[in-house]
């Protein structure tokens, strides 16, 4: 996974199914997109600039009022690409390719984490307030959705 400037407080931690640890990385194309944020008095103004993403936005979702512990997602996307961005609390996000995976926890300052077509992800929400917001660059098509990974 490749790691921007804003991704310093992303907790990370990897594990693979497979011993053989000198095939390269599968979460290479996992990366993080630097957002730009002003925190002020009156709050804090967190700006996605859709020309710095890598895709064309389609659609942006908000999932708020999550329970503590409760976990979303649980799937992956066939076609089509996805930034996940955490503006309150903390979320931890599980990412599968084949035998391996690797956790991530998004907070509010970690920037937006890119997931393109094929990675299995689900989110796990760690505290009450958590928020998140995706912008995916395809609309809502459940037949593009796979469960199993």
């Amino acid at each position: 996974m490749t790691d921007g400037p804003s991704a310093a407080r992303a907790e990370q931690a990897s594990t693979s199914a497979s011993e053989d640890r000198s095939a390269p990385g599968r979460f290479d194309d996992v990366t993080f997109v630097s957002l730009v944020s002003n925190v002020e008095e009156r709050g804090s103004l967190l700006a996605i600039d859709f020309d710095a993403l890598p895709f064309t936005v389609r659609r942006v979702f908000m999932i708020t009022d999550v329970p503590p512990g409760t976990k979303r997602g649980g799937h992956r996307h066939r076609s089509g690409a996805q930034v996940l961005v955490c503006i309150s609390g903390r979320i931890e996000v599980e990412l599968r390719r084949g035998g391996e995976h690797t956790t991530v926890t998004l907070t509010p300052d970690a920037g937006g984490l890119c997931i393109p077509a094929g990675i299995w992800a689900a989110q796990r929400y760690l505290e009450d307030g958590s928020a998140l917001v995706v912008v995916a660059s395809d609309p809502f098509d459940p037949a593009t959705y796979e469960a199993s990974f």
